[in-house]
């Protein structure tokens, strides 16, 4: 295990969140808190199910419980291949093009789209606070938000909060005003737990759900989504362990010379075991009808 040099901890710190956001996005997601990052990632979807107005679109599309392993891996998929290029690079632009074209098909409201922006702004800054080897800084936080409003910015959203603390209040306003228990979000959540299932290593599968309420660790959010309370022993067994690890990664970097999104890990796709086209991600019905119009 390569100790850690904290070079990339430095570069970051040299680094201008207003101008070299993708750059800071990039060399967290790739060197600094890979799992973190995608842990966080994977927590930011299901917190949308907990919105009665979302929930039942996804419902009614049938992806997370129809077809949840693909819409688990099309959506990590897709974030990479815009993120990793930027949203100014020539890739990054045309995948979110293909994203925008996706969208289209959906009468999504402009709130729901900032709402699942902002998780994904957050949910890592808030797992840090708490798991991670050390929090971001004041100035890693900016680039977080610089680079995911770029992208929102480049997806046309609206009225995109103009700074962290302004979009946190927006956040937390949107929720107590749309969060509730809804059918919808229980039968959503469901199916992508059953995706999550089978992601995940067989001996962890049994501890699916209950890992999942624990990692959530909020007791009106499981609520909303019908999941119930967590079990306190397996909470505190939890906490103790990444505890540990974050322990650990003071001391060791698995990414320290080479680069997660080059790693086994972040290339399986589940969906795409010889891998994939990037702009054939999607629900195969919407793709299908984007090529034939192409033709």
């Amino acid at each position: 295990m390569p100790l850690r040099r904290f070079r990339h901890t430095q570069r970051l710190a040299t680094l201008d969140p207003q101008v070299d956001y993708a750059d800071i996005l990039r060399t967290l997601a790739r060197h600094e808190f890979p799992l973190d990052m995608l842990v966080a990632g994977e927590l930011a979807q299901l917190k949308t199910f907990a919105i009665p107005r979302m929930s039942a679109l996804l419902h009614r599309t049938g992806q997370y419980e129809k077809h949840s392993v693909k819409r688990l891996d099309d959506t990590r998929a897709i974030l990479s291949e815009i993120l990793n290029d930027g949203v100014d690079g020539p890739h990054g632009a045309q995948m979110v093009k293909h994203l925008n074209h996706i969208h289209s098909h959906y009468a999504i409201a402009n709130e729901d789209y900032l709402y699942t922006l902002s998780l994904f702004i957050f949910e890592p800054i808030d797992w840090l606070r708490r798991y991670g080897w050390r929090r971001l800084s004041d100035a890693e936080e900016q680039g977080l938000y610089e680079a995911f409003r770029a992208l929102g910015e480049a997806m046309h959203l609206q009225d995109i909060p103009a700074d962290l603390a302004a979009f946190a209040c927006w956040r937390e306003a949107y929720r107590a005003r749309m969060e509730a228990y809804a059918p919808s979000n229980q039968q959503v959540t469901e199916g992508t737990l059953r995706g999550l299932r089978q992601l995940l290593p067989w001996v962890l599968r049994p501890l699916t759900r209950p890992l999942v309420k624990v990692l959530l660790n909020d007791p009106a959010l499981l609520q909303a989504l019908g999941l119930g309370k967590p079990s306190w022993l397996l909470s505190q067994a939890v906490k103790l362990f990444l505890r540990g690890r974050a322990l650990c990664l003071r001391r060791f970097n698995p990414w320290e010379q080479r680069s997660f999104h080059q790693s086994r890990l972040a290339l399986h796709f589940a969906s795409y075991p010889q891998g994939y086209q990037p702009f054939r991600l999607g629900p195969e019905k919407i793709i299908n009808l984007l090529e034939r119009r192409a033709a």
